[in-house]
């Protein structure tokens, strides 16, 4: 496998569509700085994969695309294509030509092809593996990768030996494995959650199961119990229906013997209540005088208890007064003392500061003196010494001597003078480590406190979540309160309209007149129907009516006897009709003096029917009581009025009563529309309410969403802030460590100062011993020493005497400093201390305000004590009187009702036997409707609980339903259930009925899904058991991965490792280098280290070689690599510009070792390496901004084809490095570059060195 060509086109600056040629041997690419050449390395690098725009020289992928010049657009999109020979099959694809492209837009899309189809990076990756071919591969070098290969830090010399050893692949494998392991290891995780809580839904059907069929079979066995129970009732109470016919044809025909009696005490009765009334009246109008004189005391006394503790706590209010007036005046005296005294000392303070500004004022004078006096003192020491030089330089033989000694000196000078530099910059760099360690830990104690808080919040938003969550089981309980609300009332609704629409209540004949269309003509409608009672009263009026209450209206008599007479034919039952009857109505009767209302005044009816009714209810009083009803009746007896209480109780005019009317509105015929209006209006509103309960619902269920969202944003801010803490933590370690690393530095340069003053001064006696050898000192130039020597002290002096001076400046600045901010401080307190003597005098003259009034007030509530005191005496005595006449009121009023409650207990009796009788017949008539209602509920019950009437469920029991406990004896009839005792049947079925109560809620659809989620768990359950072994086989599969790549690692790593040897000592002629691999129980991760020692060089660390040593040492690495696994191509970009020309020669003699087995690709400005090239491209930027290939041509060949020339030339190159001893040495060529207009390139061999 080898390179064949690169195709580049709106990548970075290649513009146009430009191609590279690769052949076998070495090629070198060069140009000037800037045109583009390092742009092929980073288009192979792209299309291999790089995701790094930064290794790209890029901020982002967009930037590799054409980005346009003055002159030329920009590009939407850039494209690299590399072809590769594979006739070899190296690559694992049934293809003699690969191609390689990578295309990205600026849109964001990316693209990879493999030979024009669409592929993925991971193809890409997965066809280079194990062929030192790919983005991060030793195929291409770089020169700042060559200066990371010896870097512990970016672990290169690790990635080569992968690659050299070929267990990349594994490594991929291992992570792919373990990829997969996670995901089995999730997988197994929620299956496993999966099975637990399918398994816990089966156990729990299978429950659900058992108790639906125990639930069937018992619903069975109530049914079939029920019907037997149901058709003996009905059967027993026909038989009882019968004799309470006859029960109250029996009390109807008895005679009523104590009505007149009755009607006698009545009118005694009448005639004795007006007296008590008026005796009753005149009590109650003297028990209100005592009551009003009663409440007059209280209210006295209490304003008296009142006034009392008024004066009580108005004097103790006197007394606080008094005393907090004193403390007040104390007080003022005291502050007002203070304030003197803080007047006084600002008055001192003043004098000490025209004192302090005095002294500042001479000592900066002084000071100002003593630096001029040092200015010109160090002025003529300068000429001084400048005299001494001149001296100096007339010591011609001397002087070469005398200069290179001062010169070192000064050179040391230098050296203290860069290390006392570099010790302040050290130190300046220390305090700011510390400032920053500081800040930090600032940071850090923030993001803790941050992190404190936003736990604090995590748990006020978990319990928002937890509160917002019972809001919500509270709104659900409310929705379904408010749903079975509803639902009771739609089924009473539903059973209103099904009483209503199936006329219970009417008799047989008027129920089935009223449902045969063929008689609607001549009826009207039923009386009940037409007939509007007000609300209330409807029970109450069907006693008027009686039997009678369902009477049919008919436009005539002969309608009602052709009708009576068709009921009576077809045997369909009774009815009564309401027809109009011919004839005067009878003068109307006048109502006065009869108690009530009438009943014409309670209900409203058509115009056409209310001469029909009149009749009936024009002499019918309306009470509210039965007690008034039968005191009207008493005292009314024998005029003709009938009265009817609201209570429930009907008076007729000739003595029949009727009572006991049914508390069950949806029973009673009037009102029956009315009733079912109201109910569907109930309805509705309880719909409306179900509604609003159910938005409730939802907002809380809304509530709970948002709680729980802000919860888990909570967790996030949780996590930013542990990672925020983490990450300063971190920070707060990497200065510390700089700290130290910068104090070390600082000792170091600390004894190198020691050093150079070592050598200074042992320097100074050198050249002290040198001018003392001169002997030719004249007198000029001891004066002058002398001078400068004095001068010297003069300016020690000077500068001791002016830093002095500016001490005492500066001591005498601060101290006025500090009195001039005590004199700001007292001037504060004598303001703070004068606002306070201005409170205390406002607040005396409140306290003396308040006081006066409450002076005032104390006067007037004893003075208010005193009248009511008066008053209240008087009132006492008057209550007394009125007691004593209340008293004798008492006593007549209790003698009246003495005599009448004799007449009372008489009438009692009479009515006493009266009602008995009337009991007993209202008790045959209650006892036969109960009868027909207690029949009609059964049918009705049986009906709605098992949807067939009696007799069908009665004739359709199966054998299978009838327990086994049950006795059944035969009885002749043949229905196949027989003769059972019902006591039996009773027991049975309230055992029944109590077993299936006690099953409770029962889900027949269990019944169902019971096998559904049976199948799923065994599905599961399955799954589990393939993930099991799916997770054990990755296992095992990761340990081979393991052993085979550790094999391989180490049986690599002991070659490359006497290849390394091997190549260092050839190219540094002598030295010794290693790798060195630390032992660790897993290889793979063990760390390696690089040793390297050229010869006559004792390093301990890569680090200490020269740049040029650690280039070419990193050379040695890379060919020690190449010698165990080459790779197809190698480019190397720039890797020689460290190395000087004699181990350029080294390293081009390493490229041609190695340029039979691999192609490279050399970008280089150095000339020898270019000589060594079999094929040269030139890179060029003649348009600013685009780069493009050079055609070249060979001016100095002799031949019309220079292809063929080229050919020769590269044919004489490739024979003289099979024979180095016969080496020929050619001309140099000259390039002549000219622009090519097409980008077409041209291999050109330049020759080759001697």
């Amino acid at each position: 496998m080898r390179l064949k060509r690169v195709e580049m086109i709106g990548f970075k600056s290649f513009m146009d569509k430009t191609s590279l040629e690769f052949r076998d041997g070495i090629t070198t690419v060069l140009g000037p700085n800037g045109c583009g050449k390092s742009n092929v390395v980073d288009a192979v690098r792209w299309v291999l994969g790089e995701q790094s725009a930064k290794q790209l020289r890029g901020e982002k992928m967009e930037d590799v695309i054409f980005k346009g010049t003055r002159k030329r657009k920009s590009m939407s999109m850039a494209e690299v294509s590399l072809f590769f020979d594979n006739t070899d099959q190296r690559l694992a694809v049934p293809y003699d030509e690969v191609a390689v492209t990578r295309r990205v837009s600026r849109a964001g899309t990316s693209d990879y092809f493999l030979n024009r189809t669409q592929c993925r990076l991971k193809d890409i990756r997965d066809l280079f593996y194990d062929t030192g071919v790919g983005n991060n591969a030793y195929s291409v070098i770089e020169q700042e990768v060559v200066g990371q290969v010896l870097d512990p830090n970016e672990n290169k010399v690790r990635l080569m030996l992968e690659e050299g050893s070929g267990i990349v692949r594994y490594k991929m494998k291992r992570k792919e494995a373990l990829r997969k392991l996670d995901l089995t290891e999730r997988d197994l995780l929620r299956v496993e959650d999966i099975v637990e809580e399918i398994g816990k839904q089966v156990r729990s059907l299978a429950r659900q199961v058992g108790k639906a069929r125990r639930h069937q079979r018992l619903f069975s066995e109530v049914k079939a119990l029920e019907m037997i129970r149901a058709h003996d009732r009905i059967r027993d109470m026909a038989v009882r229906i019968a004799e309470l016919r006859e029960r109250d044809e029996q009390l109807s025909s008895e005679g009523t013997g104590d009505d007149a009696e009755a009607g006698r005490l009545n009118a005694q009765v009448e005639t004795m209540r007006p007296e008590l009334e008026a005796m009753e009246q005149q009590r109650r109008e003297r028990a209100q005088a005592l009551s009003e004189a009663e409440a007059r005391i209280n209210t006295l006394e209490s304003e008296l208890a009142v006034l009392r503790e008024k004066i009580e706590s108005g004097g103790r209010r006197q007394e606080e007064i008094s005393e907090e007036a004193g403390r007040s005046q104390v007080r003022r005296g005291e502050i007002e003392s203070e304030h003197g005294e803080a007047a006084s000392e600002r008055e001192k303070l003043g004098h000490v500061l025209s004192e302090r500004e005095a002294v500042v004022a001479e000592r900066e004078e002084v000071a100002r003196g003593f630096n001029e006096a040092f200015d010109e003192a160090r002025s003529q020491l300068g000429d001084a010494q400048q005299l001494s030089l001149g001296f100096l330089r007339e010591e011609s033989d001397q002087k070469q001597v005398i200069t290179a000694a001062e010169t070192r000196l000064q050179t040391l000078r230098e050296e203290e003078t860069r290390i006392d530099a570099g010790i302040a910059d050290g130190e300046q760099r220390t305090g700011g480590l510390r400032e920053v360690i500081t800040d930090l830990d600032t940071r850090l104690a923030s993001a803790q406190r941050e992190q404190v808080d936003v736990e604090r919040g995590l748990s006020a938003a978990g319990d928002d979540a937890e509160a917002s969550e019972k809001s919500l089981h509270a709104a659900r309980e409310a929705r379904e309160e408010a749903a079975g609300k509803l639902a009771r009332l739609e089924s009473r609704h539903d059973m209103a309209v099904k009483i209503a629409s199936e006329l219970e209540g009417f008799r047989a004949g008027a129920a089935a007149l009223l449902r045969d269309p063929d008689r609607q003509g001549r009826l009207r409608g039923a009386m009940a129907e037409r007939l509007k009672v007000t609300e209330g009263y409807e029970s109450a009026f069907e006693l008027v009516f009686g039997e009678d209450a369902d009477a049919l209206l008919v436009e005539d008599l002969a309608s009602a006897r052709e009708l009576a007479d068709h009921l009576a034919s077809e045997g369909l039952g009774m009815a009564s009709f309401l027809a109009p009857v011919t004839g005067d109505a009878g003068a109307t009767v006048s109502p006065a003096g009869i108690p009530g209302q009438s009943a014409l005044d309670l209900v409203r009816m058509d115009e056409a029917e209310e001469d029909k009714l009149r009749r009936w209810l024009e002499r019918v009083r309306v009470v509210e009581t039965n007690d008034e009803a039968v005191d009207a009746l008493v005292a009314h007896a024998g005029e003709g009025w009938s009265f009817l209480s609201r209570e429930g109780l009907f008076l007729r005019h000739d003595g029949l009563v009727r009572g006991g009317a049914g508390a069950r509105r949806e029973l009673a015929l009037f009102g029956r529309q009315e009733q079912v209006d109201q109910l569907a209006k109930e309805v509705d509103q309880q719909r409306g309410l179900l509604q609003g309960r159910e938005s409730t619902q939802e907002q809380n269920r809304s509530a709970l969403d948002t709680a729980r969202a802000r919860v888990e944003q909570m967790r996030a801010e949780l996590e930013k802030a542990q990672v925020s803490v983490a990450l300063v933590g971190r920070e707060v370690a990497g200065q510390n460590s700089a700290l130290e690393r910068e104090e070390s530095a600082l000792n170091q340069s600390t004894a190198g100062r020691t050093r150079v003053r070592a050598d200074i001064s042992g320097l100074l006696e050198k050249v002290d011993s040198l001018h003392a050898d001169l002997g030719r000192h004249g007198a000029d130039q001891e004066a002058s020493r002398k001078r400068v020597d004095d001068l010297n002290l003069k300016v020690g002096e000077l500068e001791e005497a002016r830093e002095s001076a500016n001490h005492e400046l500066a001591e005498a600045r601060l101290q006025l400093t500090h009195d001039r901010g005590v004199e700001r401080e007292l001037d504060s307190r004598l303001e703070r201390l004068a606002h306070m003597v201005e409170d205390l005098s406002a607040r005396q003259e409140r306290l003396g305000v308040e006081g006066d009034a409450l002076t005032t007030s104390l006067a007037a509530w004893k003075e208010s004590v005193q009248e009511r005191t008066v008053e209240v005496t008087m009132l006492y005595g008057e209550r007394n009187k009125r007691q004593e006449e209340l008293r004798g009121a008492q006593d007549l009023i209790e003698g009246k009702r003495a005599d009448l409650e004799k007449i009372q207990d008489r009438l009692r009796e009479v009515e006493k036997r009266r009602r008995e009788r009337s009991d007993a017949l209202h008790e045959v008539e209650t006892e036969l409707t109960r009868m027909d209602l207690t029949t009609q509920n059964l049918n009705d019950r049986i009906e709605e609980k098992f949807q067939c009437t009696i007799e069908a469920g009665y004739a359709g029991i199966e054998p299978d339903a009838i327990p086994d406990e049950l006795v059944r004896e035969s009885d002749g009839d043949g229905d196949g259930i027989g003769t059972v005792q019902i006591e039996q049947v009773e027991e049975l079925l309230a055992e029944r009925q109590t077993k299936l109560d006690r099953i409770g809620p029962v889900n027949f659809v269990a019944l169902d899904e019971y096998e559904e989620k049976k199948a799923r768990l065994e599905f599961l359950e399955q799954q589990r058991d393939d993930l099991l072994k799916s997770r054990e086989d990755l296992l095992q599969a990761i340990e081979k991965i393991n052993r085979t790549a550790r094999q391989l690692f180490k049986d690599t790593f002991e070659k490359v490792r006497e290849n390394f040897r091997e190549i260092f000592t050839t190219l540094f002629e002598g030295g010794e280098a290693d790798l060195i691999l630390h032992k660790t129980d897993d290889p793979l991760e063990a760390d390696i280290d690089v040793m390297a020692r050229p010869s006559g060089k004792r390093v301990d660390s890569v680090a200490l070689l020269s740049g040029g040593e650690r280039a070419l040492t990193a050379i040695a690495l890379l060919f020690a690599v190449y010698l165990i696994k080459p790779s197809p191509f190698c480019i190397l970009d720039e890797v020689d510009a460290p190395l000087d020309d004699m181990n350029v020669g080294r390293f081009v003699r390493l490229l041609e070792r190695f340029a039979t087995r691999t192609q490279f690709v050399v970008i280089t400005h150095n000339k020898l390496t270019m000589e060594a090239a079999d094929h040269l491209y030139g890179v060029t930027m003649e348009e600013s901004g685009v780069s493009r290939l050079v055609s070249v041509s060979f001016d100095e060949l002799d031949t019309d084809d220079p292809l063929a020339a080229l050919e020769e030339v590269a044919a004489e190159r490739k024979e003289a490095r099979a024979h180095p001893e016969q080496r020929l040495v050619t001309d140099h060529r000259v390039l002549v570059a000219e622009a090519g207009g097409d980008g077409a390139s041209l291999p050109v061999n330049t020759g080759e060195e001697a």
